[in-house]
């Protein structure tokens, strides 16, 4: 019988920068309307301190990679973890859900990739 090595599975992507570069946004879904049954609506009034949510794919009881982090105030985190208001699954598949954290998190990506290179080159930060 051969025996075959199998890789350890890597970690997360820590990237303490970014996680801090995302605290210092303002949370993501601040003014931002969406349809419900009822007509369009405003998402609900931020509250709390910018939190940097990990949202990114991740195994069951782990926190995703850093770099999918999204500014959230601290209610509209908790609506994230808890599938309430903008994130309510009634309104939004998972699907739809998924794509619009991968297109969030693209934005704050490519914000945190200008800010670095505005830094490196002596600009002013954004």
């Amino acid at each position: 019988m051969t025996l075959v090595a199998v890789p350890k599975p890597q970690g997360r992507v820590l990237n303490p920068e970014f996680v801090t570069f995302a605290r210092t946004l303002p949370c993501i879904l601040r003014g931002v309307y969406y349809r419900t049954k009822r007509g369009l609506v405003l998402t609900t009034t931020c509250e709390g301190r910018t939190e940097a949510n990990h949202s990114g794919d991740r195994p069951k009881g782990r926190k995703a990679d850093d770099d999918t982090c999204l500014p959230m105030c601290h209610a509209h985190h908790q609506d994230w973890t808890d599938y309430t208001g903008f994130f309510d699954l009634g309104r939004m598949s998972l699907d739809e859900r998924h794509a619009w954290r991968d297109d969030q998190v693209a934005i704050v990506r490519k914000a945190f990739a200008e800010n670095r290179d505005a830094s490196e080159s002596g600009g002013v930060p954004l």
